[in-house]
């Protein structure tokens, strides 16, 4: 990737002066010494370093905006070290929008196997869909274009947290470039990275990313409350056929929703609303979009006022959406990846049709 990052800067990016920092948290995996002994071209300068502070994404993140705010940057590119579909055009299509165009931050958008971003696909995509208005596909895709007056703003790390210094980083940044800046998507074609197993690999990340997006629509809610659509451009969508299968097992998924109610159900009662853990326990054999967006609305109004631990209160959500993940997975059994992205964008656009219900939920919890 540092190789491929290299060659697309002296492509492209050739009357600009260039930098790939590669920011480590002290991994046992060679990161630094692979990142070191890669060739590249001449040219450009290269640091490997590593950063202080909690261990995490969010760490190096914010350590590599700090080093381009110090340098005076006026674009900062991100790319997750474990991609492996990057070409040295992601460098032209991501750059251009910022230095041309007036773009203050990039999201990718990219083509992706139907089981793969089931966080984004479930949670995070709909919900600033729903709650929002905007629409951005990937908004915690971890490939980001961030121009200078938003390297200014997120310097501040305002609203920023022991969970943003993990995997919250994404939608936190996210969320800052949409309510302040000028965002847009471009396209990148299919992304290929080590994927997430839903049930093994995920929890952590689960917890990290729905904190910090639940706790921006604490913050941001004067914003919609506006109940405007905000716009977000679209700069190009080159897609590709082009992409590697992900195997995932959906009754082994769904057999968590019998397993959340059965252990679960008291706390349920307390967190959704009875109508909503009516039709949950009459429907532990999937999980249906309707219902889906009945449970994390639920949720999010929940964690508003909950007073405890909120991770603890997350980890309730967490089963029922592998349940979902399956769920899904069942739905689109017979589809390939570009047809089941059409049921992904239909499912949001049903969080937005039941934008009602969540604002209701809302504020008749402020009665309570």
């Amino acid at each position: 990737m540092v190789k491929t990052a290299a060659v697309g800067l002296k492509q492209y990016l050739k009357d600009w002066k260039s930098l790939i920092l590669v920011c480590d948290g002290g991994s046992l995996d060679d990161t630094r010494e692979v990142a070191e002994s890669v060739e590249i071209p001449s040219g450009i300068e290269r640091i490997v370093t590593t950063y202080r502070g909690i261990p995490g994404k969010g760490s190096a993140v914010m350590a590599m905006i700090e080093a381009a705010d110090l340098a005076g940057a006026e674009l900062l590119l991100l790319f997750d070290a474990d991609l492996r579909s990057i070409t040295p055009e992601w460098i032209d299509r991501m750059s251009r929008p910022v230095l041309e165009m007036g773009f203050d931050y990039l999201t990718p958008y990219y083509l992706r196997h139907k089981h793969d971003g089931t966080i984004t696909n479930n949670i995070v995509y709909p919900i600033l869909k729903g709650v929002f208005g905007v629409e951005i596909r990937q908004p915690i895709g971890g490939d980001f274009a961030i121009g200078k007056r938003l390297i200014k703003r997120l310097i501040n790390r305002e609203h920023f947290n022991h969970l943003t210094a993990r995997f919250g980083i994404d939608v936190w940044m996210t969320t800052q470039a949409f309510t302040s800046g000028r965002v847009g998507q471009v396209g990148l074609g299919t992304k290929v990275h080590a994927p997430k197993e839903p049930k093994n690999d995920l929890t952590p990340m689960f917890v990290q990313v729905v904190y910090t997006l639940f706790r921006m629509l604490i913050i941001y809610e004067e914003i919609w409350r506006e109940g405007k659509q905000i716009r977000v451009e679209l700069v190009s969508d080159e897609f590709s056929d082009s992409i590697e299968e992900i195997p995932i097992e959906p009754r082994d998924l769904i057999t968590e929703i019998s397993y959340a109610v059965r252990n679960f159900g008291p706390l349920y009662e307390r967190i959704m609303s009875r109508s909503t853990v009516r039709e949950l326990i009459s429907s532990l054999d999937r999980i249906p979009i309707d219902l889906w967006v009945q449970i994390v609305y639920d949720f999010a109004v929940t964690f508003r006022r909950w007073e405890r631990n909120r991770r603890k209160l997350l980890r309730l959500l967490l089963p029922l959406y592998l349940g979902r993940v399956g769920s899904f997975a069942l739905e689109t059994k017979d589809m390939d990846s570009s047809q089941a992205e059409v049921v992904v964008r239909k499912n949001a656009e049903c969080f937005w049709k039941m934008r009602d219900y969540f604002i209701n939920r809302w504020d008749e919890s402020d009665q309570k």
